[in-house]
């Protein structure tokens, strides 16, 4: 909306004015002619917004690591699987040589990032995070069919469907064994989900002074991916192709939520396998011995079960000698975030000879608060671990937890790092001795550098390609900035005080190289798949009057734009079932009468934007050409969605005053 400016007028002059005939006034004001068209868009000119931390870096608004989280289908502790909120996985090394523990984070949504410790051996600080190029899991952002319908069906009432993603297999390297069963086919949508919850481990798998890295999944995958840069300066990149950095041979499914660690179990100079799992009934920690030095790989016979969950779900493990008796002990991170310890025997390991679990870690060492009704021990026992989890002073990270272990205050002692649900991570500090370690409640880990927010604007739907390795991208609210010299940008928006900007941050990294941006891939009918796409989206509060005539417009600049395009869609329908059941199945599910008659329209208004704000406008009528529809008077549903690509880590792309009125 514009704004209406009055001339000044001198103390004389108001004197002098005429009167004037008020109700002729009213009235004259009130003709249609001086009616402002409503605005359909809610929050036009981006005035109002929210703040938002900034992912690229790793910070909350309180100054503290913060990574987005995830969702699965997980076993709950009501025994029902449903969808909760995975924790954040950590894994922590010296990662820059420079003799200092850094913390190593796989994110929600699959993003692998360091916070480098940039403190010192007795005192640890973090830097703000840096991201590598791996990035496994890219998730397409799903538009609306009509907006990317054949131009053949365009205007159409009801035109055909979208048709459904093809499977693709998914190729395995052979077993040895023979009668393995070969690995099924899945859609994009599946590789996804079995994909995601990614659970990571730094090891020396190469013995090469090089920390390489382990990743498992939802899904029973367990991926090597190397470092390919320097024992000082790590990079870690895509590999090739997914299969070719999976370890396991042939597919034989055994366990989901994989969660894996690499250590020389039993001293043998060779790099043993465990994988902690996952999300059904009798979970375990499993071990697959080393055969050598190099690239393992997991042989379906050589697995064995190094301890047993007896009850404990999403198992977490990581390997320290917890009672300095110069055995590797085990400690194993649960969903409700306590900590288990199995402890060691020493020696080989056989198969079928399982480890025991001793308790799980209490604050401050303390001997464990138990129920009254806990059932009394035998000499040389321990209880059982649905029995020792009721203990009310027991360690906690507040929820579903990974884990890892190391010394990061130079006293000798091993530290315990976790990785939350919430998205951040805590560290809790040995206190004790190295045959009684002690520790308080897990304090979450700073970083020392600002936070750099962004500002969301309130009504609007923002994606800048982050699910699909955008590296660096970001959409924000532009204020006014009185401080900005005059005639900038950022001093003097085209309408109100705010515009919406587009673009990318400079990811400066010291210790890790910058990420690069994916290649650009094809999109497919009705998915986004290119990194560099950015979009913002918004459902009209109100609906389109069908036969009345409307005016888009809005205020684009930026000079590195390309296939922009603000697709507004509307779709109107008429229930003609009457929902009553029609038929029902042999296993009780039923069919109602859901009949439906519709029609999808978009009108879509191009634009490349220019190194100065330009107008884009487009003119269109609401029309419905079904003539079963012919008695809607409105749409049921409208949405307007701005679409457009920039120059990958450079583009920049900013707007204001967007539009929609009945003309």
């Amino acid at each position: 909306m514009g704004r209406l400016y009055f001339s000044a007028q001198s103390a004389n002059s108001e004197l002098m004015r005429p009167p004037i005939n008020l109700a002729s006034f009213i009235a004259f004001i009130a003709t249609p002619a001086f009616v402002l068209a409503q605005n359909l868009i809610q929050n036009p000119s981006f005035e109002r917004s929210m703040r938002s931390p900034n992912v690229w870096t790793g910070i909350s608004g309180s100054g503290l690591i913060n990574a987005p989280t995830g969702e699965a289908n997980v076993l709950g502790a009501d025994g029902k699987i449903g969808q909760q909120s995975m924790p954040v996985s950590v894994s922590t090394g010296d990662l820059n040589k420079d003799g200092l523990n850094d913390i190593a984070i796989m994110d929600g949504q699959e993003f692998f990032r360091v916070h480098f410790n940039i403190g010192t051996k007795q005192d640890p600080k973090f830097g703000a995070a840096e991201f590598s190029s791996l990035f496994l899991n890219p998730a397409p952002l799903k538009l609306d069919a009509t907006e990317t319908e054949d131009p053949k069906d365009k205007g159409k009432a009801n035109p055909k469907p979208t048709p459904k993603p093809t499977p693709k297999p998914t190729p395995r390297p052979a077993a040895t064994r023979p009668g393995v069963p070969q690995p099924p086919v899945f859609t994009d949508a599946q590789l996804y989900v079995l994909r995601g919850v990614q659970r990571i481990n730094l090891a020396d798998i190469s013995r090469s002074g090089k920390l390489d890295l382990l990743i498992g999944n939802y899904g029973g995958d367990v991926l090597l991916i190397p470092n390919s840069g320097s024992a000082s300066r790590p990079d870690f990149r895509n590999p090739t192709t997914y299969e070719s950095a999976v370890l396991q041979k042939g597919f034989e499914r055994w366990g989901n939520v994989f969660a894996p660690y690499a250590v020389d179990w039993d001293k043998d100079n060779k790099m043993d396998l465990l994988i902690g799992e996952g999300s059904y009934s009798a979970n375990s920690i499993h071990i697959f011995p080393g055969k050598g030095i190099g690239r393992p790989t997991l042989e379906p016979d050589d697995r064995s079960v190094l301890a047993y969950g007896m009850g404990l779900e999403q198992l977490s493990p990581c390997v320290v000698d917890y009672n300095g008796d110069g055995n590797n002990d085990l400690l194993v991170a649960e969903r409700g975030g306590k900590i288990a310890v199995y402890l060691g025997k020493g020696g080989a390991f056989t198969p079928g000879n399982p480890i025991p679990f001793d308790s799980f870690i209490t604050i401050d060492g303390a001997p464990p608060t138990l129920p009254p009704n806990t059932p009394a021990l035998e000499p040389g026992t321990s209880l059982d671990p649905m029995d020792a989890i009721k203990a009310t002073n027991l360690l906690s990270a507040g929820g579903g937890c990974t884990i890892d272990t190391a010394d990061f205050n130079g006293d000798g002692l091993f530290d315990l790092l976790f990785g939350k649900r919430s998205g951040r991570v805590a560290l809790a500090l040995n206190q004790g001795t190295a045959t009684q370690p002690k520790f308080k409640a897990p304090v979450d880990v700073k970083v020392e550098d600002q936070e750099k927010p962004m500002l969301l604007p309130s009504g609007w739907d923002l994606d800048y390609g982050y699910n699909r390795g955008n590296y660096g991208g970001y959409i924000t609210v532009i204020k006014n900035d009185p401080a900005a010299p005059s005639g900038s940008a950022s001093q003097q928006p085209p309408e109100g005080t705010s515009y919406l900007e587009a673009g990318y941050l400079k990811l400066d990294y010291k210790a890790m190289p910058p990420p690069s941006i994916p290649k650009p891939v094809e999109d497919d009918s009705n998915v986004i798949k290119t990194p560099n796409a950015f979009t913002f989206f918004q459902q009209l509060a109100k609906p389109l009057k069908v036969g009345k005539t409307y005016i888009l417009s809005f205020k684009v600049k930026g000079a590195q734009i390309s296939d922009g395009k603000a697709n507004l869609v509307y779709r109107a329908y008429k229930d003609l079932g009457t929902g009553n059941i029609i038929s029902k199945d042999e296993r009780g599910g039923v069919k109602k009468d859901n009949r439906r008659v519709w029609e999808n329209k978009v009108e879509s208004a191009t634009y490349s934007g220019g190194s100065n704000w330009v107008d884009v406008k487009k003119e269109f009528t609401v029309k419905i050409d079904n003539k079963e529809l012919d008695t809607v008077t409105e749409t049921n549903e409208a949405f307007i969605r701005f679409i457009f690509e920039l120059t990958p880590g450079s583009g920049l792309a900013q707007f204001d005053d967007v539009k929609l009125t009945e003309k």
